[in-house]
């Protein structure tokens, strides 16, 4: 359990991907003076909630005539909710470890028969592993083969993570980005503009490239900004911005990194942090040269000139149709009756439904201080209204909790008791709403733990440098794969409720960096700047803290990255 702490609370909890039949309160709602909906306590019956679980469902064969003769057609399996598969007169079970057994048994005869989306199903309770078993990945990665080689995309994904972390098949980095470009739809052209990464701890991602001969690049991450020909202008308001941040991809190996002739550390991989000089009374700017040399003696350079006040140099603007309708869900919950309340999680929520709405543009449902049932609900009838052309933002600030002893992690709800774990929002159920939901793009950002060892290798990252125009129809290529993607406020540690000026200090930096953005901007380039902050931050609050951004497996992620675009 979550243990009482300061009054700087700490919010915890993993936020764990797999699937778990839920059993929720009711709940009714009042309309607070904002007209927002806030949920106050109840004792309503427990079995609202489970309507809303993601199960294996099996339907009815359908009576078929064919001349003078009449026949009963093949059953069909399909990953529904229990109201819907109950509505269409089908039989289903629970996903998770006691219903692998029966879910293989609604999936295998489809399977043999070669549906490559029930052969991708069948590869997925492989890698769960049946009840009583460990998880069997040669199996899983035969049946993903089976889907991939049909052009299944998710199965794709599936089986380059098996092969980026060697489970069932012989680690090989070049087939699983193989398989993660096969899935993303890229020609060899577009494929040429994204960076290979791999997973590391610590810093984050280590840089590939095809080539060690390649010469050195230095990224710009905090502003996250594009650069052209080498040098970048910023345009900020006197003592606004004290540090700049970035990263030297060098496939050669780093040799020695410098800024105005001054040598400055970075890590392993290639990340540093320096200072801006002071203005003196005279200056109207202040210029920084960044220099990076590798093993080969290759120098890439970076020319930034900082000018105090005035308006950024604008950007070119894009039109937000091209990337489809942009919706969010937005949880706060700081009343809680049996755990420690907290003090900023619907400060943060309204703060961010408030940046979405006015500087992006997106339909925003707001819920403060939500039961169990009416988060499930939302997130429901989110799912039954988007289509393939809508993006779907859902942003929790709440406590979240880890029971360590099932390996499960869980939301939770301000009626929820801290010895009864039905009442609490089982991360598996929200990610089998998001593998069954219609919305091409969808983003999870947690200001809670999101924590389980996922792959980051299929996320498609642009290469720095690149002109805006190839940018941008890199971009543009990513909208229409199918995305899911969490950012998390940190991993399995506690994080910081307070720090951030009335917000916690990962929705504070969340914030900032939108507000400050001026560019179409995926989500990876964002998440950079903001990890920069949180840890520089939390640093000086004697904690650590690293933001996390992930592809949630098993959630159906794809390809691309979730991309924000400004009004």
């Amino acid at each position: 359990m979550l243990q009482t702490v300061l009054k700087t609370l700490l919010r915890s909890g993993p936020f764990l991907i797999a699937i778990l039949l839920l059993v929720g309160c009711g709940s009714t709602s009042q309309i607070n003076p904002d007209g927002h909906q806030d949920f106050p306590l109840s004792n309503a019956h427990t079995d609202e909630a489970e309507e809303y679980a993601v199960v294996n469902c099996v339907l009815p064969g359908q009576i078929r005539r064919l001349g003078n003769m009449t026949y009963m057609g093949r059953r069909k399996p399909l990953k529904t909710t229990v109201g819907e598969c109950r509505s269409r007169g089908g039989e289903y079970v629970l996903e998770g470890p006691a219903g692998y057994q029966a879910a293989l048994r609604i999936w295998l005869e489809a399977a043999n028969q070669g549906n490559a989306e029930a052969q991708y199903y069948t590869g997925e309770i492989y890698e769960n592993g049946l009840a009583g078993q460990q998880p069997d990945y040669q199996l899983a990665a035969v049946w993903y083969q089976k889907a991939a080689s049909q052009g299944y995309k998710r199965a794709a994904v599936n089986l380059g993570r098996l092969y980026e972390q060697g489970l069932g098949v012989t680690q090989d980095d070049r087939e699983a980005v193989r398989l993660y470009r096969q899935a993303a739809g890229l020609d060899d052209q577009s494929s040429a503009l994204l960076m290979d990464q791999a997973v590391t701890a610590g810093d984050g991602p280590t840089m590939r490239s095809s080539g060690a001969d390649e010469a050195p690049v230095i990224d710009l991450i905090d502003p996250p900004l594009t650069i052209s020909g080498g040098s970048i202008r910023l345009a900020l308001p006197r003592d606004q911005r004290q540090q700049i941040s970035g990263r030297v991809i060098a496939p050669a190996g780093l040799q020695s990194l410098t800024v105005n002739g001054q040598t400055v550390p970075s890590s392993e991989n290639g990340f540093f942090r320096t200072e801006l000089p002071k203005y003196r009374s005279n200056d109207s700017d202040i210029s920084l040269k960044i220099a990076a040399i590798d093993d080969r003696n290759q120098r890439a350079t970076l020319r930034i000139i900082v000018t105090r006040g005035g308006e950024p140099v604008p950007t070119p603007a894009t039109p937000a149709e091209d990337f489809g309708r942009y919706y969010a869900l937005v949880i706060g919950n700081d009343r809680y009756r049996y755990w420690t309340p907290l003090d900023n999680a619907v400060n943060d929520a309204r703060a961010v439904a408030r940046q979405l709405e006015q500087h992006y543009d997106f339909e925003v449902t707001e819920l403060h201080n939500a039961e169990r049932a009416a988060i499930l609900s939302t997130i429901n009838n989110l799912r039954k209204q988007l289509t393939e052309k809508d993006n779907l933002l859902i942003y929790y600030a709440g406590h979240g909790h880890l029971v360590e002893r099932l390996d499960e992690g869980y939301w939770i709800p301000v009626d929820a008791r801290q010895d009864d774990n039905t009442e609490w929002i089982s991360t598996r159920n929200i990610t089998g709403q998001l593998k069954i939901m219609s919305a091409k793009h969808v983003l999870v950002v947690a200001d809670s733990c999101y924590a389980g060892t996922l792959s980051r290798g299929s996320l498609s990252r642009l290469k720095p440098g690149i002109s805006d125009d190839k940018r941008m129809r890199l971009l543009k290529t990513f909208a229409n794969a199918r995305v899911r993607s969490a950012l998390t406020s940190g991993g399995v540690q506690p994080v910081l409720d307070s720090g951030g000026s009335g917000h916690s200090v990962f929705t504070k930096a969340f914030l900032d960096v939108l507000q400050e953005n001026g560019l179409t901007l995926e989500t990876e380039r964002l998440f950079l700047a903001i990890r920069e902050r949180v840890s520089s931050s939390a640093f000086d609050l004697n904690v650590r803290q690293i933001p996390t951004y992930e592809p949630i497996h098993m959630a159906g992620h794809e390809a691309g990255d979730f991309v924000f675009v400004p009004q």
